[in-house]
Parts: structure tokens; C-alpha cells; sequence
């Protein structure tokens, strides 16, 4: 099934590979990102690879949002909050992943919780993308919501990243 997938902070290191990730395997992206002239590039270098590909470039956070099954918010924690309140409405009931700054961050529950209490309604994956000599892209993934944990690794494999750790947490506190 197709997917229509955002990407909100597109242009950053790990953002930029799984939207190329993503765009091998026939999803629909929607890249978002104020740094313009690198989301321009990173349009063309997908669709030089991956000519048939569906991507769209939107100067809209919320709209892409809205057209989104699935939301990257690949942005730093503090931007997370600041964008948390324009998505909000349009993120009701999907799966969110949002990228933290270290693997120690994707099971901590305060980290989490911070943006899940923005978005009371919304299935927030904390994610950590990284890569090693030895076993290539590595993601940490954790949620309190299975079926999203397991959208959310189902989507990063198919972008070409492994699991280190999953984690279904049992709470927020």
C-alpha cells in the first residue's frame, strides 16, 4: 500500500537518507524544510535515482501534515514544540515519528512524553537514526503504542535502516 509520507526537516543528514530510503520503495513524500536551495537538491537527487517517484516540495508544515499518513519530524526537540502547535490538528491519529538526539533519549520518557503531551491524540515514535562501520543505518525506536512502533519500524526497514532497539513502553507518567 502506498503511503503518503512528511518530512518535516527534511534537509537534515538522517532525514535526507530516509527520504531517499522511502522514495525506492513507491511511497508518496511530502519534504518540508526551511533551508530551500539544499530541499531543491535533495528533490533532484531523489528523482535522478527514482525518476517515477511522487515527491512534492511544501513551504507548509501543516498542510503536509494533514496530507501525511505518516509524519517525520525530524526538526531538533526544541523546534518539535515550536511545530507541535501547528500540526497538531492535522496529526490526530497517526503515527508521528520524531527524532530525538541520542539512543539514550529514545526510552526516556520525559523526552517523550514532552511531545506526546503536545500531541495528546498522536502516536509519537521517539527516533534515533545512526549508522556504524559494521552494521550500516541503525535506527532506536520506542513507543507506547505497538501497532505505530511497528509502522514506524516497518517504514524505517523499508528505507533501508535496521532495528537496534525496539521498545514498547508501558506508561507515560
Amino acid at each position: 500500500m502506498i503511503k503518503t509520507i512528511a518530512i518535516l526537516g527534511a534537509t537534515e543528514k538522517y532525514a535526507s537518507a530516509l527520504a531517499e530510503g522511502l522514495a525506492s520503495d513507491c511511497n508518496r513524500l511530502l519534504l518540508f524544510s526551511d533551508q530551500q536551495a539544499e530541499l531543491l537538491a535533495l528533490r533532484e537527487n531523489i528523482l535522478q535515482k527514482n525518476p517515477n517517484v511522487s515527491i512534492e516540495i511544501t513551504d507548509c508544515a501543516s498542510e503536509a501534515s494533514w496530507q501525511a499518513d505518516i509524519v517525520v519530524l525530524a526538526v531538533c526537540i526544541d523546534l518539535q514544540r515550536l511545530m507541535s502547535g501547528s500540526i497538531a490538528d492535522f496529526v490526530t491519529q497517526k503515527t508521528l515519528l520524531a527524532f530525538v538526539s541520542s539512543k539514550d533519549d529514545v526510552s526516556n520518557l520525559f523526552t517523550s512524553n514532552v511531545l506526546q503531551q503536545l500531541l495528546p491524540h498522536t502516536h509519537v515514535v521517539p527516533v534515533y537514526l545512526t549508522e556504524d562501520q559494521r552494521h550500516g543505518k541503525l535506527f532506536y525506536a520506542s513507543a507506547i503504542n505497538e501497532a505505530a512502533l511497528e509502522e514506524a519500524e516497518s517504514l524505517l526497514i523499508s528505507a533501508g535502516f535496521f532495528p537496534e532497539l525496539l521498545n514498547k513502553s508501558n506508561s507515560i507518567n
